[in-house]
């Protein structure tokens, strides 16, 4: 995946439904894909220094791809992955989804752990008005959706994060008078959000919307800060509340992966 302030220089992987292509000329049926040793790059080349974020060795699989004509029994498939984010941090992924379907269906569960954020700094100090000096993130999120309409939720936490340092951003990185002063003000507000005991700053961040725009409510996403700073602290732990097909009592769901940390019943 490549960002470009160059459009013609961008790999989003956007395009057209390829499964729909293939459908079009010939049934094609996938029992079951391994990835071994797999890589995925984030890479922005115009930004300085060069942003690569990424994720390494990938282990994993996927199974029950078909295509329409290529129909079987049951119409979802399966993703179970896990992987080294930046060589240090574990991601674990499992996913149920529809590859058929027009518009994207599927549910998915993803937890990040033990990554520290200035493994990210370059990619923050490009996409965001601050950088970063010191901290550790976990991430813990469901997301769902059903004919391209989404609904879910991102529960980032962030342990001894640091915004400003004078060492590293005065002395050693020069930052001009202004930036130091915002980053001096970020850094403030975030101390005071943070749960004092944990030393961590977190929100649940609820994402609902169409998959092409979703869109979070910001009020629940502050209300989630002060709920983690001064009544309880979050935990990166899946809280098993979004599943696919849930919203439908009529239709019959169908068996989805056991949520990340627990057995099968």
């Amino acid at each position: 995946i490549v960002d470009s302030e160059d459009d013609s220089r961008k790999q989003t992987g956007e395009g057209g439904q390829w499964l729909t292509i293939i459908d079009d000329l010939f049934p094609v049926r996938i029992d079951r894909v391994t990835i071994n040793d797999g890589q995925v790059h984030f890479r922005n080349f115009d930004a300085e220094p060069k942003i690569d974020v990424y994720l390494s060795q990938i282990e994993g699989y996927a199974q029950n791809l078909a295509s329409r004509q290529a129909m079987t029994e049951s119409p979802i498939a399966r993703i179970e992955l896990t992987a080294l984010a930046m060589e240090e941090s574990d991601l674990s992924l499992k996913a149920a989804l529809d590859p058929r379907s027009e518009r994207p269906t599927f549910d998915i569960d993803l937890r990040l752990l033990g990554l520290s954020v200035m493994q990210l700094d370059d990619f923050i100090r490009a996409y965001a008005p601050f950088d970063v000096e010191a901290g550790t993130l976990d991430i813990a999120s469901e997301l769902a959706a059903r004919d391209g309409k989404l609904e879910g939720y991102v529960k980032p936490i962030v342990y001894g994060l640091d915004v400003f340092k004078w060492s590293e951003d005065i002395e050693k990185d020069e930052d001009n008078p202004l930036r130091a002063l915002w980053e001096g003000l970020v850094g403030l507000v975030a101390e005071l959000l943070q749960n004092q005991p944990h030393d961590q700053l977190a929100s649940n961040i609820p994402i609902t919307g169409d998959i092409g725009e979703p869109g979070t409510n910001v009020f629940v996403a502050v209300a989630g800060v002060l709920k983690n700073a001064f009544v309880e602290a979050y935990q990166a732990n899946l809280e098993n509340t979004i599943s696919l097909f849930t919203n439908n009592d009529d239709e019959e769901a169908p068996e989805l992966p056991t949520p990340l940390g627990e057995e099968p019943q």
